[in-house]
């Protein structure tokens, strides 16, 4: 990206211990509140915001994108990891399954059931990345999974690292 990109991800969620990505799952802070957050860390003003198209990451960078009047980008290439069947299925109740233990044993290759891969995530995440190179100062409100995508992608990181290196809520998320 040839403009400063800002990186944050989303607020907490109120659930604990459930496998979620595409889950639209509650959050802790109000989207009125988080985008309150976020604004007063923004140090270059974004031109455009970039989201998912969860409601945890679209709601609060719609009330930012509407206090800037700037540009939303709802895009599909930054949804979190896809679960598949394990969406909404407490991790402990995975416990067991053959299915999760083969994905545990090689989670940077597998795909969960009817999910993705990480290699699947990190491939669309560099397009998207790709396609954005052109844009000005812009804010990425996302997902754990695709910020430590975007790690791997701009060899910052291995997968190993990315996984082992803090996604902090609502905090501006450093891409090294």
């Amino acid at each position: 990206m040839n403009g400063h990109l800002q990186v944050f991800r989303h607020a907490p969620p109120v659930v604990q211990g459930l496998c979620y990505g595409r889950l639209d799952v509650p959050v802790k802070i109000p989207a009125d509140e988080a985008a309150d957050h976020i604004a007063r860390q923004v140090n270059v003003p974004p031109s455009r915001i970039w989201t998912s198209p969860s409601l945890r990451c679209r709601e609060p960078a719609t009330r930012l994108a509407d206090r800037w009047a700037i540009d939303l980008v709802v895009d599909a290439r930054l949804w979190e990891l896809d679960f598949g069947a394990w969406e909404g299925t407490p991790w402990s109740d995975l416990a067991g399954d053959p299915a999760f233990e083969a994905w545990a044993q090689d989670w940077k290759h597998r795909a969960p059931p009817q999910g993705e891969s990480l290699t699947s995530l990190e491939t669309r995440v560099r397009s998207w990345w790709t396609a954005t190179q052109r844009d000005g100062p812009a804010l990425l409100l996302g997902h754990a999974g695709v910020i430590r995508a975007l790690r791997v992608h701009l060899g910052r990181m291995t997968w190993d690292q990315a996984m082992a290196s803090p996604v902090p809520y609502l905090s501006p998320c450093s891409l090294k």
